[in-house]
Parts: structure tokens; C-alpha cells; sequence
């Protein structure tokens, strides 16, 4: 029986994916390097899907190197048995996969004894793997990640910054430090400790909310009627 061949192209979507993860966890975990990613294309010879990589630490700041490779999109939606089709399929595409590497192309050792592997599917798996590193302690930071942490520090002093300025032309019942709390569970993370000790503000109202589980959907409440009253003053000026 020959089996039949049908359309394929690389996930559109690859890049906006990717971003979606890489750039929460970045601002998250300081093992995660402050750097941008790199995207390349797809080369024809020898045939490479399209790939994105980034660099993140180990525990004793060891620089490795995380490659993800996009998948393909199969043209099988007008076929009667779709799904069953898709199982059919054995391209090493059907799925976004990953690697874990240092800069001589080896397996990256740290990964591979605490994970069992250096390679996987998907973007959880990786990025929730690496969340695992936020569980050393301050006093156990390799120097780069300390200094990653200061650069999360600096980056949230420039929101807050911004949110104090914009709060002489929309006076808020919310300060600029309980807003970053805030934000820290409307887009989870926490931080790591030592940026609550970089960010003494920060860590209190943080603390406040881990208190008080009924916090967060009060100061929520809160922000979205500042929110349409805001929207609707400027209404109002046209």
C-alpha cells in the first residue's frame, strides 16, 4: 500500500509561541540569560527545520545552550478520518522539539542528570524544567545570575517609575509596588528572593498578598473601575 503524501509547511506560529514563553520566564528566572534569542530558517541542504535558541545557567553558572526546532503543518483538514490520518503520520516534524547543549554540541550535563535527558517536546517542558533552578538560595547564586537579577530589579524600577508618573494624570487607590505584586500573580511567577531583597517594596507587598488570599481580587476589582473611568474621562475630552 503506498501511502499518500500530502502538503506540509513550517508553523507560522513558531516565533509568536515561542515568544509567549521565552519572554515570562525571562522575566522571571534569572538563570535565564537577559539576552535576546536567535532565530534561524530552514536550510535546504542539508534539510534543518527552522530553529530558535537561547542560553540560560547552570547552578555553578555554567553558560548552556537551549535549541528549539518548529514543526510542520500537515494539509489533512478536508480528509475524513483527520485525526486518524495524523496518528498515521511519522515525521520527525509533528511536534516542536528541543535540545540541551553546551558550546561543544555535547549533551548538557546538569540537564541530563536531574532531568534524565537533554531532549524533549514542547515549550512547558523546558521552561518549567529550568523554573526548578529558582529554588537555590541567594547565597548559592553564581555571580551572572545575581547580576541578572539586578537587571530584573532595574527593569522593575522602570515600570514603577512609569506608573507613579502616570498616576499624577490617573490618580490610582493602588500604589506603584502593590501594582508589580499584583502583576507578579496576574502573570505568574514569583521572582526570585533576591529581588525582593534588591526590592525591599517589592517583597512587602508581595507578602502582603501570600497573607491575605483575598487581596488580589480586591485590588483587581479595584483596577478595572479605575480602568473604565479612565477610559471613559478620555471619551469624555474628545
Amino acid at each position: 500500500m503506498i501511502k499518500k503524501k500530502y502538503e506540509t509547511e513550517w508553523n507560522d506560529c513558531f516565533r509568536d509561541e515561542f515568544e509567549e514563553w521565552f519572554f515570562h520566564e525571562r522575566g522571571y528566572n534569572p538563570f535565564i540569560s537577559q539576552d535576546d534569542f536567535r532565530e534561524y530558517p530552514d536550510f535546504k541542504r542539508p534539510p534543518e527545520p527552522p530553529r530558535i535558541e537561547f542560553e540560560f545557567y547552570t547552578p555553578n553558572g555554567e553558560e548552556h545552550r537551549v535549541t528549539f526546532f518548529n514543526s510542520k503543518y500537515f494539509f489533512i483538514e478536508d480528509e475524513e478520518n483527520y485525526e486518524k490520518i495524523y496518528k498515521s503520520i511519522t515525521s520527525k516534524y509533528k511536534k516542536i522539539k528541543y535540545i540541551v547543549e553546551d558550546y561543544n554540541f555535547e549533551p548538557c550535563k546538569w540537564y541530563e542528570s536531574s532531568f534524565g535527558k537533554c531532549k524533549g517536546v514542547g515549550y512547558e517542558e523546558l521552561f518549567v524544567n529550568l523554573w526548578t533552578l529558582m529554588k537555590i538560595p541567594t547565597e548559592e547564586l553564581p555571580t551572572i545570575v545575581k547580576k541578572n537579577c539586578e537587571e530584573q530589579a532595574k527593569f522593575i524600577q522602570k515600570i514603577v517609575h512609569r506608573y507613579k508618573y502616570d498616576m499624577r494624570k490617573f490618580p490610582s487607590k493602588i500604589s506603584a509596588w502593590q501594582y508589580m505584586a499584583h502583576q507578579e500573580i496576574a502573570f505568574p511567577g514569583p521572582h526570585h528572593q533576591y529581588v525582593y531583597q534588591l526590592l525591599p517594596e517589592l517583597g512587602e507587598e508581595a507578602m502582603k498578598f501570600r497573607k491575605n488570599k483575598n487581596l488580589y481580587k480586591e485590588v483587581s476589582a479595584v483596577l478595572d473601575q479605575e480602568s473604565v473611568e479612565a477610559w471613559k474621562r478620555i471619551g469624555d475630552k474628545k
